[in-house]
Parts: structure tokens; sequence; C-alpha cells
């Protein structure tokens, strides 16, 4: 996992129903992390354009 090293903005947050019927509220930020190794996306859930890495140093 990499480690977060700067939280740069908070883009918004929205509430939705979880799979198993539960409340949910999700937070999305922009950060910078310390990666050493590549990011990988690993749930499909976020590789519609939900989510997004910027590879810029």
């Amino acid at each position: 996992m990499a480690e977060v090293t700067v939280i740069r903005r908070h883009l918004g947050t929205f509430d939705y129903t979880s799979g198993s019927g539960k409340a949910s509220r999700q937070f999305n930020f922009v950060v910078d992390v310390a990666a050493t190794v590549p990011i990988a996306l690993r749930n499909t859930t976020h590789t519609s354009g939900h989510c997004s890495v910027d590879s810029r140093p």
C-alpha cells in the first residue's frame, strides 16, 4: 500500500446504499503518495472513469 504524504483537496462526499443494504458515505480526496511500487487498481468499480491516477511528480 502506498503511503499518503499530502492531502491536497477534499472533492466531496456522497451517500448511497451498499450492496448489503447498509447506509454508506464515501469521502473523496486528491492526495499525493510516496509510491515505492507501481499502483494498480484492483476493483473494476474504480476503472470506469471514477478513479484517476496522476503520475506527475
